[in-house]
């Protein structure tokens, strides 16, 4: 019998055993039924140890991914009554730990870039967003650093950015100035819903409109609201006086003034509508030619009998009732 070589092929060898040929196993020929059998059974043994397995781990990611989720929705609002003074032992520890994970996986908040800011500087953002030499976005709380951002005076609204691993970015809306104010010898600059944001000289921002007393940033929103129907009158408007925080004094630009009536709550819509009917009035008498050059005041304060002040006498605008000026 020729021994068996790896490199031959297969072949049957041997003599007759009653009358039958026995199978000769050769190395590169097929094991025997039972033997093949107990190696698919180990095979599929293993396949089925290794996709348990699988679903072990993908199973432990997912445990893991939720538990990094949880902590970064938890963290913020911990951060933010740390901010405040108010956070109890067990959150703040939970704070540190959040900080010491953040750096374990190396999250720290190395970079901030600032977008859309013009008047607001880059260290009072920064120093709003409460940054510490090794803050995370684990620990960060955008929440609490949005109201901050909130508080600055030129800021209107703030996006927060995160662009992993290391870079915070802060996008920020300013406030448009709408007017100037003058109240105590003093100038500022207002938004449009009232804001002040920052003292200005008399020489800037000469293209805005002047408003003048105590409450006038408040209440300019209504007046300029009504006003706005009546753009040849606003074009005429040296400036907005505030009268004792209840009613406006128009100064015209020629000088001629023009004292509007205080809100009444017995008046549907409330000191809009009373705005709205005493601009309308005013605007027909200023038009009115029989009046052309010789009115100084406009009294509106009594809606139902305007007032005209023609010299150093006061007239009802029918000019049959004099008063003494």
């Amino acid at each position: 019998m020729q021994p068996l070589s790896r490199h031959r092929e297969p072949h049957f060898s041997g003599g007759d055993i009653g009358g039958s040929r026995m199978p000769a196993v050769d190395a590169t020929g097929d094991l025997p039924r039972v033997v093949r059998r107990a190696a698919q059974e180990a095979r599929r043994g293993r396949n089925r140890g290794q996709r348990a397995l699988g679903r072990w781990a993908a199973g432990l990611r997912r445990l893991a991914a939720f538990a990094v989720i949880a902590v970064m929705l938890a963290v913020p609002a911990a951060a933010a009554l740390a901010w405040q003074g108010r956070l109890p032992t067990g959150l703040a520890d939970l704070a540190m730990l959040a900080d010491r994970l953040g750096v374990a996986l190396d999250l720290d908040i190395s970079h901030v870039a600032v977008v859309g800011h013009r008047h607001t500087s880059d260290g009072e953002i920064y120093s709003a967003l409460g940054l510490d030499e090794r803050a995370t976005f684990l620990g960060f709380s955008g929440v609490a650093a949005r109201e901050r951002l909130a508080r600055l005076a030129w800021v209107e609204s703030t996006r927060l950015v995160y662009i992993l691993p290391d870079t915070l970015m802060v996008e920020v809306t300013e406030r448009t100035p709408g007017l100037v104010w003058q109240n105590r010898g003093m100038l500022f600059l207002v938004d449009g819903a009232g804001h002040i944001l920052e003292p200005v000289a008399p020489t800037a921002f000469t293209q805005l409109p002047l408003i003048v007393g105590e409450g006038a940033p408040e209440a300019a929103r209504d007046l300029f609201d009504v006003i706005a129907a009546h753009g040849a009158l606003a074009d005429e408007v040296r400036a907005y006086v505030r009268v004792a925080e209840r009613r406006w004094t128009l100064e015209l630009r020629d000088g001629r003034s023009i004292h509007l009536p205080a809100a009444r709550d017995d008046i549907a819509g409330g000191e809009r509508a009373m705005l709205a009917a005493s601009l309308a009035t005013a605007r027909r008498l200023l038009d009115d030619p029989r009046l052309e050059g010789g009115v100084s005041e406009i009294d509106l304060r009594v809606p139902d009998e305007p007032l005209l002040l023609v010299g150093r006498r006061v007239s009802e605008a029918t000019g049959s009732v004099r008063r003494g000026g």
